[in-house]
């Protein structure tokens, strides 16, 4: 599938800049040089997702590496992957992966020690 250049330029700024809590659809569009409803326009065209759809994808899945790699509180994952709180990592973790980052984690780590 081809994406338009906003896309693919898009998401190399997502890519490079999800982490940070003040990042935004708002600057994501800015940085691409258009306005946010021409970004959400593009991105649900190409990607059938809205910009903070992907960007909150994207913050789950260092969240997930997170959750494994690393004994860090959630609190704390959350605050550095760019979420308000704890409660917004909760929301959006269960939304895209269907349980809580705590009972992930639990998962993940029984698993690995399993094998």
């Amino acid at each position: 599938m081809a994406f338009s250049l906003l896309t693919r330029r898009a998401l190399v700024v997502i890519r490079n800049n999800h982490p940070c809590e003040s990042f935004s659809v708002e600057s994501l569009a800015r940085s691409c040089g258009v306005s946010r409803r021409v970004l959400e326009r593009q991105f649900r065209k190409d990607l059938r997702e809205s910009p903070l759809g992907i960007i909150n994808q994207f913050r789950i899945n260092r969240a997930k590496h997170l959750l494994i790699t690393t004994s860090s509180a959630i609190t704390e994952i959350a605050e550095d992957i760019g979420f308000a709180d704890v409660k917004s990592l909760r929301h959006h973790f269960r939304k895209i992966v269907g349980t809580t980052p705590g009972i992930w984690r639990r998962e993940q780590k029984s698993q690995i020690s399993l094998t």
